[in-house]
């Protein structure tokens, strides 16, 4: 999808009788730590869907993120400098890195890289066992990264929500910046509630206005054409597996009639005909079905 520019100013201050469409939204996520519990309450206080709440950190992934972060953190500098962190081993047990430095030689003629430390993380209990020159720096990380979500996760959080419950459309080709139709302003208050609870910081939006109809239903043809061009591929995938299961076909099924929801939606606030994708949709269901009552 080509990025668009959905929306001119002049286009929304010189219409006495535009209405409003939808909004563009997008949002500030302020640097934070945030507990499991805060998460939680945020999501409860404001009856967020508890499908968005992510996964809590266990030891495997809290390392991974403190790995991750000492990597980021040493990289920041000149180029070249810093650790590169190699996987050595990883099974249910434990999980064994090497980090390796880089260097310049005083000419600056060659870059060079030297192991430096080799870690052994304790899957069960957390716990760094073995360790030599990093091994403090990615303990400290690792108590953080035990305990907290970042700014990162929140952005990640805010993305799902107003993708999946707000079930809003991209402006652009790499995100960032989503189409809000105008019944669902009341979900995206909540979620601006929510950054607030959590890390600080807010939804910021811009509306768009009846003149801009054509290039918004571009963009929502665009993006769900697409959309389902990849629910069929993945159906298709299930359905050619020798020994598919029912429920990953029933899964399929439930995903097309979500999307053909969302193309409905969309369809009736523009005011448009999708008459061909919802052939396709209904198409797309009926070999699922046969497929699935052929495995009766």
């Amino acid at each position: 999808m080509q990025e668009t520019n959905v929306i001119n100013k002049t286009d929304v201050f010189n219409s006495e009788t535009n209405s409003v469409l939808g909004k563009l939204c997008w949002w500030h996520v302020e640097d934070c730590k945030v507990s499991r519990a805060k998460l939680m309450d945020a999501f409860e206080t404001l009856n967020l869907p508890k499908q968005y709440l992510p996964k809590e950190i266990d030891n495997s992934r809290a390392f991974k993120r403190a790995l991750r972060e000492i990597e980021k953190q040493s990289n920041s500098g000149e180029k070249y400098k810093g650790i590169v962190v190699t996987k050595i081993s990883d099974n249910e047990a434990r999980a064994l890195y090497s980090i390796h430095e880089r260097h310049i030689d005083k000419a600056s003629e060659r870059a060079y890289i030297d192991e430096a430390d080799t870690l052994s993380f304790n899957k069960e209990n957390g716990v760094i066992d073995y360790g030599n020159k990093y091994a403090d720096q990615i303990r400290e990380l690792l108590g953080d990264c035990q305990q907290y979500y970042t700014a990162q996760n929140i952005r990640t959080i805010v993305r799902d929500l107003i993708k999946g419950w707000v079930q809003a459309i991209s402006a652009r080709e790499r995100g960032a910046v989503y189409f809000v139709r105008n019944d669902q302003f009341e979900h995206l208050v909540l979620i601006d509630k929510f950054i607030k609870a959590t890390c600080g910081g807010e939804i910021m939006d811009f509306p768009v206005y009846e003149a801009k109809r054509g290039d918004v239903w571009k963009l929502a043809a665009s993006e769900m054409i697409q959309e389902y061009v990849e629910l069929r591929q993945s159906s298709l995938d299930a359905m050619d597996k020798p020994n598919g299961y029912k429920c990953a076909l029933q899964n399929r099924a439930d995903q097309l009639g979500e999307f053909g929801k969302k193309m409905e939606m969309y369809a009736l606030l523009l005011n448009e005909n999708a008459d061909a994708i919802f052939a396709q949709i209904k198409e797309t269901q009926q070999l699922l079905l046969d497929k699935m009552k052929s495995m009766i």
